[in-house]
């Protein structure tokens, strides 16, 4: 019976410590420390409440590296991990500002949610992260578009004078279909929903 009066009791500091540790675990992805998808459904209703109330754009963008699967089946778990951290960094650095959120959405495809910026400011930060990915130059013979490894982009805007819905599933559902898009043309690119649009009337 004495032995289970010995148990140390956490003291308020440890509860505390243990508390922030599960808010972390509950928010964030261990791998790349991006926000989790289940963080993606508290964050996202908020910012199209925002978005609509305030009447500015909203931008969903979705990340795909391109034949991941066969750059992990030749070069190992360890080596796709490390390619997961690196490309999650270079978002993070491309897409620093305060109305940036970055997500990992899945196995190796990351979702952005970017609020009121221009197509333009979008382009150029699409366009740093192609940078940094290319000048870290890590090889991928088994890719099919690429002898380096490359990243497939989509993105869709919601804009106050669109007649589009505005909910989460219609976000990215138009996001997606870009991303598949842009697979479709060979991958190793960026294609917004608009361009997508434009070529299927042309």
């Amino acid at each position: 019976m004495s032995e289970w009066l010995e148990i140390e009791i956490p003291n308020h500091q440890d509860l505390e410590a243990i508390n922030q540790r599960l808010n972390t675990l509950s928010r964030y992805d261990a791998l790349t420390q991006l926000f989790n998808r289940y963080e993606l459904d508290t964050i996202a209703p908020n910012l199209i409440k925002e978005a609509q109330k305030q009447q500015k754009s909203l931008t969903c963008l979705m990340i795909d590296i391109d034949f991941y699967k066969t750059f992990n089946d030749h070069y190992g778990h360890q080596q796709g991990d490390k390619v997961l951290r690196l490309v999650a960094k270079f978002i993070q650095q491309a897409f620093s500002e305060q109305q940036d959120f970055a997500f990992r959405y899945g196995g190796d495809e990351f979702l952005l949610l970017t609020f009121n910026q221009s197509q333009e400011q979008i382009q150029t930060k699409v366009e740093q992260l192609q940078q940094y990915l290319e000048q870290e130059n890590i090889e991928h013979h088994y890719s099919q578009c690429s002898e380096r490894l490359t990243l497939s982009i989509g993105s869709y805007t919601w804009q106050p004078d669109s007649f589009d819905d505005l909910t989460v599933e219609s976000l990215i559902h138009q996001t997606d279909q870009a991303l598949y898009f842009a697979k479709q043309k060979h991958r190793n690119r960026y294609v917004t929903y608009q361009q997508r649009q434009q070529e299927q009337i042309d």
